[in-house]
């Protein structure tokens, strides 16, 4: 019984081994680095623009109840009124997220030590067919 396997390593893996298993996507990463890293860019940002965004939804919303009884909610109007709104919600929202998108992608490029692996990007096709819908009870 000695003498039998436990399927445990007993040499370190090859150069080769070891640059194939990375270009495969096979390489250890850290969950709360990436979580650190989010964290603290959106916070950081957060802080940083707080006054500035305060400002500009206490504008928005002065804007919407000063004009709340002159404020025409015709079909015509609601294209404009769309645009405006999607406008400022990105103008509160881009620099959080956009502080929180570059501190994921450093931190993944850390792990990974700046080396890309197109082959762990690659998309994979998934087949659905194992699926089964209920059709009797649509009818």
């Amino acid at each position: 019984m000695s003498g039998e396997s436990s399927g445990e390593k007993t040499e370190q893996a090859s150069a080769k081994k070891l640059a194939d298993a990375f270009n495969e996507g096979q390489f250890a990463k850290s969950a709360e680095v990436q979580t650190l890293f989010v964290t603290t860019a959106a916070t950081a940002t957060l802080f940083s623009s707080a006054k500035g965004m305060w400002n500009q939804m206490q504008e928005t919303a002065e804007g919407i109840f000063h004009g709340l009884y002159t404020i025409e909610v015709v079909p015509s109007m609601m294209a404009s009124y769309s645009t405006t709104a999607a406008s400022t919600f990105t103008q509160l929202v881009a620099p959080t997220l956009g502080a929180a998108s570059g501190a994921a992608l450093l931190a993944g490029a850390m792990q990974t030590k700046f080396r890309l692996t197109p082959k762990a990007a690659e998309l994979k096709s998934v087949s659905y067919t194992h699926l089964t819908l209920p059709t009797s009870d649509l009818v």
